[in-house]
């Protein structure tokens, strides 16, 4: 049996997380870790209804899911108990999960404890990985609530270091100079505040001897889970998450865009979602000790 536990700050009210959470189309939206996509969502929220669904991957592979609400006292409290169920309906591992809402500065706070327990030998990996899915399917939820989805450049990397050192690396300003920025850039530093509202000012020099200019300022800083960064121009707004994963980090950075054709923009002009990919991946080589010169 493995116990997670977790409080989330989300961004609207009571009312709105707890529909985000029991609205089949909602649900279909946001459910699932990064590069997984639900279909088939059935939900009733009332004690003995239907929960069920199949998160696909990115392979294609379908996870289906089934079970059925236990308690339910909307917009407050609920809690479901689900199987993940084989191709073939075959039942994997169990899990419980409660989840609690409360009013927090203008918006919610989500209190959510999930018991999984595997069924079946295979089905330890699984277990083990639930921390992370329910992380990652909460930072979607987050985004949904914003209305973000579809304007966001989201990458994701995994960083053979601690949520600490991989936090440290994105604050530090001698070690950030070191990986950030697509392969073949350089950075200079001007100034670097890292507090909230702080200032990091620095020039990105390409390959090619071009400058870039860059500033951005310091939302919030919450060592060792996430940072937000706010980036002036062009304008996007930076949330970088560092979830613990099999003695390393799975680091999510999502790029919010003013709207789709602003992302599109940053895509298309910018090469912005490769860019992201090659810088991670420098970070990654730092972390692992494999650091080459760009």
């Amino acid at each position: 049996m493995k116990e997670h536990k977790v409080r989330r700050y989300m961004p609207a009210s009571p009312e709105a997380v707890f529909a985000a959470l029991t609205e089949p189309g909602a649900l279909a939206r946001w459910w699932g870790p990064e590069g997984f996509t639900s279909h088939d969502v059935k939900v009733d929220a009332r004690v003995g209804g239907v929960f069920s669904l199949a998160m696909r991957g990115e392979d294609g592979v379908d996870y289906p899911m089934a079970g059925c609400f236990t308690e339910v006292s909307a917009p407050w409290s609920f809690r479901w108990v689900t199987e993940a169920l084989s191709l073939e309906g075959k039942a994997l591992l169990r899990s419980t999960a409660r989840v609690e809402l409360g009013t927090q500065d203008g918006g919610t706070l989500l209190s959510l404890k999930v018991d999984a327990e595997p069924l079946v030998p295979e089905a330890v990996a699984m277990v083990e990985g639930m921390p992370v899915g329910w992380n990652q399917s909460l930072h979607r939820l987050e985004d949904y609530l914003e209305a973000s989805l579809d304007r966001q450049i989201v990458t994701t990397a995994f960083l053979q270091a601690s949520p600490e050192a991989a936090y440290d690396a994105w604050v530090d300003p001698d070690t950030i100079g070191r990986w950030w920025g697509p392969e073949g850039f350089s950075l200079t530093r001007e100034a670097m505040d890292v507090r909230v509202g702080g200032e990091w000012r620095f020039v990105m020099h390409g390959p090619d001897g071009t400058d870039y200019p860059n500033l951005d300022r310091y939302r919030e800083l919450t060592r060792p889970s996430r940072i937000v960064l706010e980036h002036a121009a062009p304008p996007f707004t930076m949330k970088v998450y560092f979830d613990s994963f099999q003695g390393g980090t799975i680091l999510s950075m999502r790029q919010t865009f003013p709207g789709p054709e602003a992302a599109q923009e940053a895509r298309d002009r910018y090469g912005a979602a490769e860019g992201a990919a090659q810088t991670l991946a420098r970070l990654a080589r730092l972390l692992a000790g494999g650091e080459r010169k760009s």
